[in-house]
Protein backbone atom coordinates (compact mmCIF):
# COMPACT_ATOMS: atom_id res chain seq x y z
CA UNK A 1 0.00 0.00 0.00
CA UNK A 2 1.45 3.34 -1.00
CA UNK A 3 1.12 6.35 1.17
CA UNK A 4 0.08 9.20 -0.60
CA UNK A 5 -0.38 12.47 1.33
CA UNK A 6 1.42 14.34 3.19
CA UNK A 7 5.35 15.42 3.48
CA UNK A 8 8.11 12.48 3.54
CA UNK A 9 9.94 12.18 6.56
CA UNK A 10 13.35 14.06 5.23
CA UNK A 11 13.42 16.40 2.13
CA UNK A 12 9.51 16.38 1.23
CA UNK A 13 7.50 18.06 -0.69
CA UNK A 14 3.74 19.88 -0.25
CA UNK A 15 1.22 18.35 -2.30
CA UNK A 16 0.05 20.67 -5.22
CA UNK A 17 -3.67 21.42 -4.83
CA UNK A 18 -4.06 18.70 -8.34
CA UNK A 19 -2.48 16.22 -6.05
CA UNK A 20 -4.95 16.98 -3.10
CA UNK A 21 -7.94 17.09 -5.50
CA UNK A 22 -6.80 13.62 -6.60
CA UNK A 23 -5.63 12.21 -3.09
CA UNK A 24 -9.51 13.07 -1.70
CA UNK A 25 -11.38 11.62 -5.29
CA UNK A 26 -9.36 8.84 -4.59
CA UNK A 27 -9.91 8.17 -0.93
CA UNK A 28 -14.11 8.92 -1.62
CA UNK A 29 -13.75 5.83 -4.28
CA UNK A 30 -12.56 3.43 -1.87
CA UNK A 31 -14.73 4.59 0.23
CA UNK A 32 -17.93 4.28 -1.88
CA UNK A 33 -16.68 0.50 -2.73
CA UNK A 34 -16.28 -0.94 1.09
CA UNK A 35 -19.39 0.65 1.80
CA UNK A 36 -21.38 -0.57 -1.51
CA UNK A 37 -20.10 -4.28 -1.30
CA UNK A 38 -23.19 -6.69 -2.49
CA UNK A 39 -23.97 -9.88 -1.08
CA UNK A 40 -22.77 -12.44 -3.65
CA UNK A 41 -26.32 -13.56 -5.47
CA UNK A 42 -26.88 -17.08 -7.58
CA UNK A 43 -25.89 -16.37 -11.38
CA UNK A 44 -28.45 -17.40 -14.10
CA UNK A 45 -27.47 -20.52 -16.47
CA UNK A 46 -28.66 -18.36 -19.55
CA UNK A 47 -25.66 -17.45 -21.94
CA UNK A 48 -27.72 -14.48 -23.14
CA UNK A 49 -27.96 -12.87 -19.95
CA UNK A 50 -24.87 -13.63 -18.96
CA UNK A 51 -23.26 -11.74 -21.89
CA UNK A 52 -25.69 -8.82 -21.72
CA UNK A 53 -24.67 -8.13 -17.97
CA UNK A 54 -20.61 -8.16 -19.64
CA UNK A 55 -21.67 -5.50 -21.91
CA UNK A 56 -23.24 -3.45 -19.71
CA UNK A 57 -20.09 -4.02 -17.38
CA UNK A 58 -18.19 -2.76 -20.60
CA UNK A 59 -20.38 0.09 -20.76
CA UNK A 60 -19.28 0.87 -17.26
CA UNK A 61 -16.07 0.52 -17.56
CA UNK A 62 -16.15 3.12 -21.44
CA UNK A 63 -17.82 5.87 -19.18
CA UNK A 64 -14.90 5.33 -16.29
CA UNK A 65 -12.27 6.07 -18.39
CA UNK A 66 -13.98 9.36 -19.42
CA UNK A 67 -14.75 10.58 -16.33
CA UNK A 68 -11.72 11.94 -15.56
CA UNK A 69 -11.83 14.29 -18.28
CA UNK A 70 -14.79 16.30 -17.92
CA UNK A 71 -16.12 18.73 -15.00
CA UNK A 72 -16.79 17.57 -11.59
CA UNK A 73 -20.38 17.96 -12.45
CA UNK A 74 -20.37 15.69 -15.25
CA UNK A 75 -17.71 12.88 -13.64
CA UNK A 76 -20.76 13.36 -10.86
CA UNK A 77 -23.43 12.16 -13.42
CA UNK A 78 -21.31 9.50 -15.36
CA UNK A 79 -20.82 7.86 -11.90
CA UNK A 80 -24.60 7.79 -11.28
CA UNK A 81 -24.87 6.78 -14.16
CA UNK A 82 -22.36 4.05 -13.74
CA UNK A 83 -23.85 2.68 -10.42
CA UNK A 84 -27.21 2.32 -12.28
CA UNK A 85 -25.67 0.56 -15.09
CA UNK A 86 -24.00 -2.01 -12.60
CA UNK A 87 -26.99 -2.28 -10.55
CA UNK A 88 -29.04 -3.71 -14.26
CA UNK A 89 -26.32 -5.85 -14.87
CA UNK A 90 -26.45 -7.27 -11.46
CA UNK A 91 -30.10 -7.95 -12.22
CA UNK A 92 -29.72 -9.65 -15.78
CA UNK A 93 -27.18 -11.93 -14.70
CA UNK A 94 -28.82 -12.86 -11.49
CA UNK A 95 -30.65 -16.50 -11.29
CA UNK A 96 -33.19 -14.83 -9.58
CA UNK A 97 -34.13 -11.13 -10.64
CA UNK A 98 -36.44 -10.20 -7.70
CA UNK A 99 -33.70 -11.48 -4.97
CA UNK A 100 -31.28 -8.92 -6.84
CA UNK A 101 -33.94 -6.00 -6.33
CA UNK A 102 -32.73 -5.98 -2.81
CA UNK A 103 -29.10 -5.39 -3.52
CA UNK A 104 -29.64 -2.83 -6.28
CA UNK A 105 -29.93 1.26 -5.47
CA UNK A 106 -33.43 1.41 -4.09
CA UNK A 107 -34.66 4.13 -6.50
CA UNK A 108 -33.92 2.20 -9.51
CA UNK A 109 -35.55 -0.63 -7.87
CA UNK A 110 -38.88 1.13 -6.97
CA UNK A 111 -38.43 2.19 -10.81
CA UNK A 112 -38.40 -1.02 -12.19
CA UNK A 113 -40.82 -3.03 -10.21
CA UNK A 114 -43.12 -0.08 -9.76
CA UNK A 115 -47.08 -0.79 -10.49
CA UNK A 116 -49.24 0.40 -13.12
CA UNK A 117 -51.92 1.87 -12.51
CA UNK A 118 -54.60 -0.44 -13.50
CA UNK A 119 -52.90 -3.06 -10.66
CA UNK A 120 -51.32 -4.73 -13.19
CA UNK A 121 -47.59 -5.36 -12.82
CA UNK A 122 -44.54 -7.02 -13.39
CA UNK A 123 -43.33 -10.45 -11.61
CA UNK A 124 -41.20 -9.08 -8.68
CA UNK A 125 -44.70 -7.18 -7.47
CA UNK A 126 -45.91 -9.76 -5.27
CA UNK A 127 -42.25 -9.08 -3.21
CA UNK A 128 -43.50 -5.45 -2.43
CA UNK A 129 -46.53 -4.28 -0.43
CA UNK A 130 -49.60 -2.97 -2.55
CA UNK A 131 -50.26 0.74 -2.07
CA UNK A 132 -53.31 0.51 -4.40
CA UNK A 133 -56.63 -1.56 -3.80
CA UNK A 134 -58.10 -2.84 -6.35
CA UNK A 135 -62.15 -1.74 -6.04
CA UNK A 136 -64.45 -4.86 -4.96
Amino acid sequence: MEILHGKAIEGGRPLTEAELETLARDQLEILRQSFSAKPALAKTDDVLSLRLAEELRLVSRMLEMLEGRVSPEAAKQIDTAEDAIDDIADIVEADDPCDAMATVDSDLARRITRRSLDGSGGPCDNRRPSILKKPD
